[in-house]
């Protein structure tokens, strides 16, 4: 079965450490430990581990997604292209409180399913109180502002279309082609 996939493919590299990432990443506006990009700032998304690429920050959206059985709040949804996302507004001006107060009191089962570790607990504030939730990047809504925002094409955004594995080892492999194609 034949499906477009989502990556964002990062050559470290190329990272000058400018933060530009950082500065336009809506998840950083809220959460308490920031999500970070680039060699030089503090993480990679990308990284080379026994020929294989490994990446951190963002989600695999996982054909069977166990984090989706795990939550059994319904917050954790998966949209029509296949992307995980949490159903959770966050935003400064109309934050979901209500939501965010059941995530806030969960176990986070979800994170604890995930198989690459890319959903993770965050601390987040909502008026004068901190909720810890679990978070992910959801790539922009497939335009992501931190590969607009990179002066030196350190971060690319890149569709491909590839068969669907449960293997993880066949997931590597082909994030492995895909890093080749664009280097």
């Amino acid at each position: 079965m034949e499906s477009k996939e989502d990556f964002i493919v990062v050559d470290i590299d190329a990272c000058i450490g400018c933060g530009n990432c950082l500065a336009v990443c809506h998840l950083n506006e809220k959460i308490d430990n920031a999500i970070m990009y680039g060699k030089k700032i503090k993480n990679t998304l990308f990284k080379v581990v026994n020929g294989l690429i490994n990446r951190n920050n963002v989600c695999w959206n996982c054909t069977d997604a166990p984090c989706l059985d795990a939550c059994d709040k319904g917050i954790l949804k998966k949209d029509g292209n296949g992307v995980v996302y949490l159903d959770l507004d966050i935003d400064e001006d109309e934050p979901d409180i209500e939501k965010i107060k059941i995530c806030n009191k969960c176990h986070q089962k979800c994170i604890e399913a995930c198989p690459s570790g890319e959903l993770f607990l965050s601390k987040i504030k909502c008026g004068d109180t901190m909720y810890s939730i679990p978070i992910k990047c959801d790539l922009c809504e497939g335009d992501p502002e931190c590969v607009k925002a990179c002066p030196t094409g350190a971060i690319r955004f890149i569709n491909i279309s590839s068969e669907k594995h449960k293997d993880k080892r066949k997931h590597a492999e082909i994030l492995a082609k895909v890093s080749e194609l664009v280097s």
